[in-house]
């Protein structure tokens, strides 16, 4: 008799099993705490539904929408990272002052998400005609 050969998923794409005659669940993992969905009739129906959840995991899509107020600015960001910067990096002063004398004024008030290649580039530029003008 030969033994059967158990089949892995990559660690993070959750896990099916039964629990019963006719009744399959879905496990994994979200935000460090092990998740459980079951009552499925099918295990082909149990492995959907554990693709769906992981793939929305994936992709960002999982639980609730953070608040946007509570996302912090790029310049509350800013601080402790040039702090962290300071200790590993020799270039950290130069860092800090284009930070200060280019970006926060136009991008310190933005939330991370709200800022994108566009508006980096048009701080940028508005810098550079500032800079060139006097």
């Amino acid at each position: 008799m030969m033994a059967r050969r158990q089949h892995r998923r990559a660690h993070g794409q959750g896990s099916v099993y039964r629990r019963g005659p006719d009744n399959w669940a879905v496990s994994w993992r979200e935000h460090g705490r092990r998740r459980y969905a079951g009552g499925f009739e099918t295990r082909e129906l149990a492995e959907q539904v554990r693709a769906k959840i992981t793939g929305d995991i994936a992709a960002g899509r999982a639980g609730l929408p953070r608040d946007p107020k509570s996302v912090p600015t790029l310049a509350e960001l800013a601080g402790p990272w040039l702090e962290r910067r300071r200790a590993t990096h020799r270039a950290a002063a130069d860092d800090a002052g284009r930070w200060r004398l280019h970006l926060a004024p136009h991008l310190g008030a933005c939330r991370p998400a709200e800022v994108d290649a566009a508006a980096t580039n048009l701080a940028i530029s508005i810098s550079c005609a500032r800079s060139s003008a006097g």
